[in-house]
């Protein structure tokens, strides 16, 4: 479309594109944001899903039907992709989340913040499992394809790794 920045794309279902920024429609510093879901087909927004507050940062897809959004209001939010509707959000953070990945298999999610930390979640239930502290803004974060290691890309360069084998459990 164009104008806005987008600030984080992911492909699901091997053929819809989400792109996530501004609302263009929104007057100038209003920073609500939706994530829009495209046909690759057809170019055709499919469907928006708008609930965050202020501008989005990043997303991704955990499993076949799910979208997680993250952003400045600081919060990562689960949605079903299905129906558009958002299943959960996930606070704790003191400012923006800027980034989150997680895994159903593993009934893991973790967001990153500008708070310096990355949090932990079950995702079925949203409770807290832990938090692991840095000395740096949480760029991103990546769960490895076991479910065992939790990585994050620091401000300052550096790459954090810790053990989130049994958080789940």
């Amino acid at each position: 479309e164009g104008g806005e920045p987008v600030n984080g794309v992911c492909t699901m279902e091997g053929s819809l594109f989400t792109a996530c920024g501004r609302d263009p429609r929104k007057p100038k510093g209003d920073n609500t944001s939706v994530a829009r879901q495209w046909s690759l087909e057809t170019g055709q927004v499919l469907r928006e899903y708008a609930g965050h507050t202020e501008r989005l940062l990043a997303c991704s897809n955990p499993a076949q039907h799910m979208l997680l959004t993250a952003g400045e209001d600081g919060t990562a939010r689960l949605w079903d992709v299905r129906s558009g509707a958002q299943t959960r959000i996930f606070r704790g953070h003191v400012g923006a989340v800027l980034s989150a990945c997680a895994s159903a298999e593993h009934n893991l999610l973790f967001t990153g913040g500008q708070d310096r930390v990355v949090r932990c979640f079950e995702l079925g239930s949203g409770q807290p499992l832990a938090i692991f502290k840095t000395g740096s803004p949480v760029l991103a974060v990546g769960l490895s394809a076991r479910g065992d290691r939790v990585a994050a890309g620091l401000q300052d360069g550096m790459v954090r790794v810790w053990c989130s084998a049994g958080l789940s459990e």
